[in-house]
């Protein structure tokens, strides 16, 4: 999943380029410099616009999608959403069975409740006499739900029999059934053909779990990195081998080129995600500042290339300059901005109610365009722009 968002859909979308073509628009091309400032405003309004009402298609989409390959999670979804208006908690976290049997979702069909795979036959009724014991605190706003999370963490989740003191000591005085619900996950584990073992020990030994070597970090990132050096040794081969002049040929170079130059500034990107939600001032501790330095960043450089571009000859110039700038705009800077976070992030905030939307969008849309229009305009004015609009291609 992670690939396709940030790799394929981040690179597929460019923000540097939209907000690049609307810089240019201000400013206008060819000899007469006709200015289109409201174009570029409404360029702007329109791919804002354009790309939000995309992306509620994509998720609309997906939704239809997901109820037809996944019609047991679809049932369970309309069925959280009836037990979220009675007020019941449910806990997403927990395995897909007791995730569904401990708020007694109603999955079933003709009247029959369906929680899944029916495991364990009699031994069931650990689970339903935690359940029963549970009922009343398994509430939103509950003032004991704290504890009740932390139990069922430890022991159906973290696969610990020790649960934390303080959880304990609330679960005796209440009368729940934390030996029944111990008993459920043993013998659950014990179906599964792994063999349980209880300790006393509050250091949170685990049980029932089949030992196994945890991949390093190192490991987990060998193999895609192994593949991307055979691409990147692949492309690079190709770019070496064409040599003709021909704009056929040179238009192929430059697109290999493009391709050399992707990956990098995807994973940039990707590494500077990191910091959403970083900014040490606490009322701007929301705003997405990976993703806007990404574009801001990639806007800078986009512009100062197409304005470079203006200032050359193409013609005498070398397919390497030439080819650096166009393989570094497109590939490099157009794999570092995007769209599609972007807009799924204002999108987020609309849908929760966030005020934050529109001044994180008008931040990034303004900043841009800003910053990118003086260095457009110290590069480009005065010196004349060729009369050719081809030069902007």
């Amino acid at each position: 999943q992670k690939g396709i968002t940030t790799g394929f859909c981040g690179s597929l979308t460019t923000f540097s380029g939209w907000n690049s073509s609307m810089v240019v628009l201000l400013f206008g091309t060819g000899s007469n410099r006709t200015t289109h400032v409201i174009n570029a405003l409404f360029g702007y309004i329109i791919g804002m616009e354009v790309a939000v009402g995309c992306y509620i298609a994509g998720k609309s989409l997906a939704r239809r999608l997901y109820r037809v390959v996944n019609p047991i999670l679809a049932n369970e979804s309309d069925a959280m959403v009836v037990r979220k208006e009675e007020g019941v908690y449910l806990n997403p976290e927990l395995p897909d069975f007791e995730r569904r049997f401990l708020p007694d979702l109603d999955m079933g069909y003709d009247g029959e409740k369906d929680y899944g795979e029916v495991v364990l036959g009699h031994r069931l009724e650990y689970l339903s006499q935690w359940r029963d014991s549970t009922k009343e605190v398994r509430r939103v706003n509950h003032p004991l739900l704290p504890a009740l999370i932390s139990i069922e963490k430890a022991i159906l989740i973290d696969q610990t029999m020790v649960t934390p003191l303080d959880a304990e000591s609330i679960a005796k005085t209440h009368g729940w059934n934390v030996s029944a619900l111990r008993e459920w996950a043993r013998a659950k584990e014990m179906d599964h053909g792994r063999l349980p073992s209880i300790s006393s020990n509050t250091s949170g030994t685990k049980f029932g779990t089949i030992p196994y070597e945890e991949e390093s970090s190192f490991f987990q990132l060998a193999y895609p990195s192994a593949i991307l050096a055979v691409i990147m040794t692949i492309l690079l081969i190709l770019l070496s081998s064409l040599v003709n002049q021909d704009a056929y040929t040179i238009t192929d170079r430059t697109m290999v080129y493009a391709m050399v130059c992707s990956p990098p500034g995807a994973i940039i990107r990707w590494l500077l995600s990191t910091y959403n939600g970083k900014l040490p001032f606490q009322d701007w501790s929301w705003f997405p500042l990976g993703t806007f330095l990404a574009n801001v960043i990639g806007s800078i450089l986009s512009i100062t290339i197409i304005a470079t571009e203006y200032r050359l000859d193409s013609s005498t110039s070398s397919f390497w300059v030439m080819g650096t700038m166009r393989a570094v705009k497109v590939g490099f800077v157009g794999s570092l901005t995007t769209v599609s976070t972007f807009v799924a992030e204002v999108h987020g905030f609309i849908i929760n109610n966030s005020d934050h939307a529109y001044p994180y969008m008008l931040t990034t849309l303004v900043t841009c365009c800003s910053i990118c229009s003086l260095i457009y305009g110290v590069i480009t004015f005065g010196e004349g722009l060729p009369a050719d609009d081809d030069a902007n291609s």
